[in-house]
């Protein structure tokens, strides 16, 4: 680097530094993010992203990924990624293959349908109430799981039999 560069350089970092004690006083140098092309795109987002939205940018930030690194390797824009990661809830089944061999992933962890493990996870979705009545019952003595399993017996024999 140039000397006149370096100097450039220096007098631009002693001009920001003053402007943010003006925009943001009483605030830490490190307390004050600086806005990123290639990290934030657009205004902050007023409503949570879709699920593939979330796990493909977490997954984009756990590899050391830009929005416009992950871009050029889809052969798109960063704004399609940014779409993809706030908007798109549908999105086609060919981005997602993209999506994921881009990342060095499977489908199916980008989709959010294994744990890091690898092991399939239980429905998201609210826990029944029969779910956790059955749950609670397996915890009882057996003598006391029999009664239960032949009152149950009898009741789906007799809608069965309808």
């Amino acid at each position: 680097m140039r000397k006149w560069q370096l100097l450039t350089e220096q007098a631009n970092d002693k001009l920001l530094s003053q402007y943010r004690q003006e925009v943001f006083p009483g605030k830490m140098i490190e307390e004050i993010a600086i806005y990123n092309q290639d990290v934030m795109a657009g205004r902050p987002a007023t409503k949570a992203a879709p699920l593939f939205g979330q796990r493909l940018s977490a997954l984009r930030k756990i590899k050391g990924l830009t929005q416009r690194e992950l871009a050029e390797a889809l052969g798109t824009t960063r704004e399609m990624v940014d779409y993809y990661e706030r908007r798109a809830i549908n999105p086609a089944l060919e981005v997602v293959r993209g999506c994921a061999k881009a990342l060095n992933v499977s489908v199916i962890e980008l989709l959010g349908s294994e744990d890091k493990n690898g092991k399939k996870r239980r429905g998201t979705g609210p826990t029944g109430k029969m779910r956790r009545l059955f749950e609670a019952a397996s915890q009882l003595p057996r003598s006391q799981q029999d009664k239960l399993t032949a009152v149950l017996e009898a009741f789906v024999n007799q809608h069965a039999a309808r």
